[in-house]
């Protein structure tokens, strides 16, 4: 009787579930030859109670009464919003390697500063060398993924979000309606948001229309409105558009494939450093702000660049910081990120 009962419970709270079998054993007796012996009666009642447990589900009182009142099934105490990562870093990546390329074909310009020419060759370099069409690197397949996905605030199930250049409105006469791509928007998101990664923007702020009037003071009664931040003038809907800090913080979902898997520790092969690139670049695109001159992180997207990123969030006193620091934590499949910085400092 102890195998059906819950650990921690007593043996009397399986009492109901006996009486309920002992009145379907009467009502449907065993065929068994050795029917009435204490045997079977007791194989009887324990295949009876086990499975009625397999079948039966325990529901609360508060599920129940929810179903009742007709509530959805997956009840949340968090708003979720999409974050098209895979788009962005594919968007980063081909930054990187025109500003190279760019940097190459005009070496005598004199608006470039050397040490930017060289940060830039050394990101194009080491995003030659990622996987991302590497089965090794865990599906991590970014080709393709250009288009136009939505601005901020925007849901849908897809990777890539909204395939369509435009979308018909359905009323009459048809309107066109343009999409702005999420991490256009974060690119171009102003300075006063320069410090945002791409995973605090999409879950702090949206994208409203209107115009954001920083000396506007609120008048009436009730709770001031929330801050309102202007877009970057190369935005195309800069004229038309806000960025809005939200009411309720959303829990951003990472649209698309699964994230690269942590390389585990640091060896000197290639493929390893293959698999740990890969994870590096979609962490940092994604929790490293982005500069808003060049449209990339202000590092090469190496393990090593991770690492000292790591390090630096880790002995920060900043709780943004902190939370910046969990965020990676958690995209670590194999060990914790701390476990790759004390292998790469021996």
């Amino acid at each position: 009787m102890k195998y059906v009962v819950k650990d921690g419970n007593q043996l009397a709270n399986v009492l109901s579930l006996i009486k309920k079998a002992d009145e379907h054993l009467e009502a449907h007796p065993s065929i068994a030859a050795d029917v009435g012996t204490r045997t079977r009666t007791a194989q009887h009642l324990m295949t009876r109670l086990i499975n009625a447990l397999n079948s039966d589900v325990e529901i609360s009182g508060q599920v129940a009464a929810s179903a009742l009142h007709g509530m959805p099934s997956n009840i949340f105490s968090s708003d979720f919003d999409f974050c098209y990562i895979l788009p962005a870093l594919a968007h980063v990546q081909q930054l990187i390697k025109d500003g190279a390329e760019q940097l190459d074909d005009d070496e005598s310009a004199s608006d470039v500063d050397l040490s930017d020419a060289a940060m830039m060759q050394l990101l194009a370099a080491e995003l030659d060398a990622l996987p991302l069409d590497d089965a090794a690197a865990g599906d991590f397949d970014v080709d393709g993924a250009e288009g136009t996905y939505g601005v901020a605030g925007d849901a849908g199930a897809d990777a890539d979000g909204p395939s369509d250049d435009t979308l018909f409105a359905d009323d009459e006469p048809r309107v066109l309606r343009n999409f702005v791509a999420q991490h256009d928007t974060y690119r171009h998101r102003g300075e006063a948001l320069a410090d945002f990664t791409l995973y605090e923007f999409c879950g702090v702020l949206a994208v409203k229309k209107g115009v954001a009037d920083s000396a506007a003071a609120h008048v009436g009664a009730g709770r001031p409105s929330n801050a309102r931040f202007p877009l970057d003038a190369q935005h195309p809907q800069s004229a038309t558009h806000q960025v809005v800090l939200k009411s309720k913080l959303d829990v951003p979902i990472l649209a698309g494939h699964t994230v690269p898997p942590h390389p585990g520790p640091r060896r000197g092969d290639p493929a390893w450093r293959r698999r740990a690139n890969a994870f590096s670049a979609y962490v940092l695109t994604l929790h490293a702000p982005w500069n808003l001159e060049t449209g990339v992180p202000d590092m090469p997207l190496t393990f090593e660049s991770l690492v000292r990123y790591a390090r630096k969030l880790s002995t920060s006193t900043s709780y943004i910081d902190r939370a910046r620091l969990f965020w990676i934590r958690n995209l670590s499949q194999v060990c914790a990120l701390a476990c790759s910085i004390d292998v790469l400092s021996e």
